[in-house]
């Protein structure tokens, strides 16, 4: 258990080290688009449906190994989320808890793909939906079944 762990996780980060770049004129972008892609089938079917993980749910091992993918966890923090994608871009704030929901740093309109910072507070209930942009900090509790939209401060309402 330990060893399939430590190599998914080194290879995890590898990849996503690959694929994510930060640059000082427009913040963080992928390297490409083909790459992106396979970085997210990968990252949904690889990481969180055929590994181990869920034996970390919950604990604070779960907590250190999303610091290890480039995560901030800010203190205490319950985690079992479906998924997560673009780490480096996720902050979790002390006392939240992630409850079968979706946390991400990417966000797609009409203009194409956009990274940006995620950060997450409070309780997110089952089906919640966290975009590139979003900061959950003013909010309490939020789902079951929203999607928060970036660049709103506040998402209760």
């Amino acid at each position: 258990f330990l060893s399939q762990m430590a190599t998914w996780l080194c290879l995890y980060t590898l990849f996503q080290r690959i694929i994510l770049t930060k640059n000082s004129q427009d913040g963080w972008q992928p390297h490409s688009q083909g790459m992106y892609e396979a970085y997210m089938t990968i990252t949904y079917f690889l990481v969180w449906r055929y590994s181990l993980l869920v034996l970390l749910y919950g604990t604070p091992y779960m907590n250190f190994y999303l610091r290890c993918l480039g995560a901030k966890v800010e203190g205490r923090m319950y985690y079992f989320a479906v998924c997560s994608y673009d780490h480096p871009l996720l902050t979790f704030r002390n006392r939240t808890v992630v409850d079968r929901s979706v946390v991400s740093g990417h966000a797609v309109d009409i203009h194409g793909l956009h990274l940006g910072a995620s950060i997450v507070a409070g309780v997110l209930h089952s089906g919640v939906n966290i975009m590139a942009n979003t900061d959950t900090t003013g909010s309490k509790e939020l789902g079951p079944s929203r999607f928060v939209l970036p660049n709103n401060k506040n998402n209760d309402g």
